[in-house]
């Protein structure tokens, strides 16, 4: 059974491993996602880097969606794009089966997000909607707010002003529960520019402000975005100066290209509609980095155009609409990437269902060679379990053998203790004493005799080994049967435990004694033929002759001496 659960779990083991083994996809996507807050343009360039993402495995591809949509609104890059709603739709397939709660919201905002970028709206309330009720269930509140602010976003875009005012208060709420102050601010800025979008400015001032007083303590990027909408109001509200000073304040601060451009075409459109046209050209060579072609082209008309140089003016005008032509061929040329994207993946997702197929018919081999495997393991269990019958029959008889040593043991020793007592008692009297203790003495020789006699008897005839050496020195034709090294330990554990008393002589660290020369000694138990010996030493009958006589000398024995009855009297006498 043990071998059975050791074959199991090394299966197990070996069938997980490819899981366990960490690929070069796994450390990049960590690397982007470790650099996804403090350097989004470089987590950027670490996905772009993996050159067919479709062909990752599922886990990879899920978390290679989901940094790319964490990134976006960080991201520098003039053309950055959403990815295909169908990547996140697949990466949201596996977030929902092996996702924690956090994964799981972001992975459908990303989702939704991917269908407001392309104008399916509908489809991506849809997703929002499913989206903020499971990030409630699961106290996601920091992702509820900026779910709602996405919802307020599509509402904004289809000029429904009052719900997407509603939805970006619903927002600072879950913000408020995340203690995430600069998520606030900007919800606050976006309420305020509903309300300038929705000619209502001078309410929208009371939000912005709300948010500024917030964004200053922060000191972070919110401030740009703030005073961007400021500068925005303050242009509505005609109050050129205070917008000149905000927008001036987002350029100070503002660290991308993006909040640049925007700072400086809403400084153009300050000193435009103020009527101050040279200065409008001097921002529009101060800021030349930041501008979009169509941009430039289009302040240049309206500069000209203030100037009342028309001729001119129409001349940027063209200018301006051919850029804008340009852009469009570029966002088709995107959509037809965007298409070569979903063929991608629906290929890569092909081959994942037929490696799915081709694991499936591997697990009913597997099955199958479970099921004869195990009746194997059974077939084994059940002759292990018949040896066993056999072994535990054995031990019975040993332990019968040992429990009457124990008894003469115990006879011996009180036998002892009727010798001392004898000996007192017997003192005053010297004849009978002497005879008394003649005849104890004899008893207690006598049972030391018999005792020595049992122990012998355990280990030559009861014994499995004592068996076994009988059997090998009785057959006629042996060759090849000498003894296992295991075997000869169990022999020498068998002597040291019956024969404590000849650890000193053969066991002795001190003791000259060979392995050789013990075995022999063991061997003299069993009176054995200088023949019958070298079949279990598996060696020449001259050679045991030699090793005897070499034993004989060590121990100081007459020629004649019997090597048996000396160690029968060392092993008595030590009793």
């Amino acid at each position: 059974m043990k071998i059975y659960i050791f074959c199991m779990s090394l299966f197990f083991v070996f069938s997980t491993c490819t899981h366990l083994v960490e690929n070069d996809w796994s450390v990049l996507l960590r690397q982007a996602d470790m650099l996804s807050e403090t350097a989004p343009d470089s987590a950027y360039i670490l996905l772009q880097s993996i050159g067919n993402p479709e062909e990752m495995a599922e886990s990879d591809f899920a978390y290679w969606c989901l940094i790319s949509g964490k990134i976006y609104n960080w991201r520098t890059d003039p053309d950055k794009t959403f990815l295909p709603a169908l990547y996140y739709e697949q990466a949201s397939r596996y977030y929902m089966r092996c996702g924690t709660p956090e994964q799981k919201s972001y992975i459908r905002l990303h989702w939704g997000r991917a269908y407001q970028e392309t104008g399916e709206y509908n489809k991506a309330m849809q997703i929002y909607v499913e989206a903020l009720k499971d990030a409630k269930i699961w106290n996601e509140n920091n992702v509820s707010g900026m779910i709602c602010c996405y919802m307020g976003d599509v509402y904004h875009i289809q000029y429904y002003t009052d719900k997407s005012r509603e939805k970006y208060r619903d927002a600072i709420d879950y913000f408020k529960l995340a203690n995430n102050q600069r998520a606030i601010a900007l919800t606050l800025t976006d309420i305020g520019f509903e309300y300038v979008f929705d000619k209502k400015p001078a309410e929208g001032l009371l939000c912005l402000l709300q948010a500024d007083s917030i964004a200053n303590l922060l000191q972070d990027e919110s401030l740009v975005n703030v005073s961007l909408s400021l500068g925005t109001v303050y242009i509505e509200l005609k109050e050129f100066v205070l917008a000149e000073m905000y927008l001036l304040r987002a350029l100070q601060y503002a660290d991308s290209k993006a909040d640049s451009t925007i700072a400086y075409y809403s400084l153009s459109d300050v000193y435009i509609a103020a009527g101050d046209y040279d200065k409008a050209g001097e921002i529009l060579e101060t800021g030349t980095d930041s501008w979009t072609q169509d941009g430039v082209y289009y302040q240049l008309y309206l500069i000209e155009k203030g100037k009342r140089n028309y001729e001119q003016a129409l001349v940027h005008l063209e200018a301006y609409q051919e850029a804008i032509d340009s852009t469009q061929m570029e966002q088709n040329k995107m959509h037809a990437l965007e298409i070569e994207q979903k063929y991608n993946l629906e290929y890569a997702e092909h081959k994942r269902n037929m490696a799915r197929l081709e694991a499936q018919r591997n697990f009913i081999l597997f099955l199958i060679l479970l099921i004869l495997f195990s009746f194997t393991i059974i077939l084994y269990q059940w002759m292990r379990r018949r040896k066993n019958k056999i072994i535990y029959e054995q031990r019975e008889e040993l332990s019968r053998v040992d429990a009457v040593i124990s008894h003469i043991s115990t006879q011996l020793q009180q036998e002892r203790k009727i010798l001392g007592e004898v000996q007192t008692s017997l003192q005053k009297a010297n004849k009978e004493y002497d005879l008394n203790f003649s005849n104890q003495e004899e008893r207690i020789n006598s049972l030391k005799e018999e005792l020595f006699d049992m122990k012998l008897e355990k280990i030559t005839n009861v014994s499995a080994i004592g068996k076994k050496i009988r059997n090998i020195t009785e057959k006629i034709a042996s060759s090849g049967k000498s003894l296992s090294v295991t075997e000869w330990k169990m022999l020498v554990n068998l002597f040291r435990n019956t024969f404590p008393s000849l650890e000193a002589l053969l066991w002795n660290p001190d003791s000259s004694f060979t392995e050789s020369e013990v075995r022999s000694s063991l061997l003299a138990f069993f009176n054995l033929e200088a023949k019958q010996e070298s079949r279990i030493l598996n060696i020449e009958p001259l050679s045991v002759y030699k090793q005897r006589t070499r034993l004989r000398q060590k121990l100081q024995l007459d020629e004649g001496g019997s090597l048996f009855e000396y160690l029968k009297k060392y092993s008595m006498e030590r009793e």
